[in-house]
């Protein structure tokens, strides 16, 4: 270092260690993997009704699709948040063929079945140990999978009282197409601090730091303190 030359220093995250139970870690990380399968599965269903012309059961799992791999996305965030390391395993094909309308709506409701079974497993396993934190955490899924086990039913129920009437079931479909994809809460919540974290960071610009302040309030820039104005 040369004299008077100030020291640099590079800021390095501090490492979390991992203190969470190794059979729960497990359960959660292969949670990643189901999710990302689900995801798979619900797209091959969309493509199956695409495919039969009913664009909006297509459209219908084409959002399940995406709402599972949101849910991947949360448990991935949360291994991580525990300072866990994540390990991505392969993603098994979908292997279901279908004749009816109907059968893909009730290998959904099964399959919801089973997510729930896999949840409450990792519940299980967290209270086994005490792990409060993960027990919370999944609070939010027993309650996800509640409503999603409810809405796969209500789609059987409604295709076996319509489905045979090409009127009805072409007002089922319309309906289904109306369905709008929306961000999980604790994925939504998770970008929004994120984004905060991130405007309230100091950045440097034009030689001197900028501070972005708060939406509706004022914000000093390097160019405008460059050119003598305050904005």
């Amino acid at each position: 270092m040369k004299r008077g030359a100030q020291p640099v220093y590079t800021p390095v995250r501090p490492k979390k260690e991992m203190l969470m139970d190794a059979r729960v870690y497990e359960l959660l990380n292969d949670q990643i993997n189901k999710e990302l399968y689900s995801s798979y599965l619900y797209l091959s269903f969309a493509d199956y009704y695409e495919e039969e012309g009913l664009e909006g059961f297509a459209n219908w799992y084409e959002i399940q699709a995406k709402e599972e791999r949101d849910h991947a996305l949360i448990f991935r965030n949360y291994l991580h948040e525990n300072g866990c390391k994540v390990k991505l395993l392969a993603i098994d094909q979908p292997d279901k063929e279908f004749t009816t309308f109907l059968e893909p709506l009730e290998a959904a409701l099964e399959h919801e079945k089973y997510v729930t079974s896999l949840i409450n497993d990792i519940y299980a396993a967290a209270a086994e140990v005490k792990d409060y934190r993960t027990m919370k955490f999944l609070d939010w899924f027993i309650e996800e999978q509640q409503e999603e086990e409810d809405n796969a039913d209500k789609m059987i129920t409604r295709m076996k009282l319509f489905g045979s009437d090409a009127k009805a079931l072409y007002d089922l479909d319309q309906e289904n197409a109306a369905r709008v994809y929306s961000v999980p809460s604790p994925l939504a919540a998770a970008e929004e601090a994120a984004s905060v974290s991130e405007l309230s960071r100091p950045r440097p610009c034009g030689g001197v730091f900028s501070f972005t302040a708060n939406p509706g309030t004022a914000s000093l820039l390097g160019r405008d303190l460059a050119a003598g104005k305050f904005a």
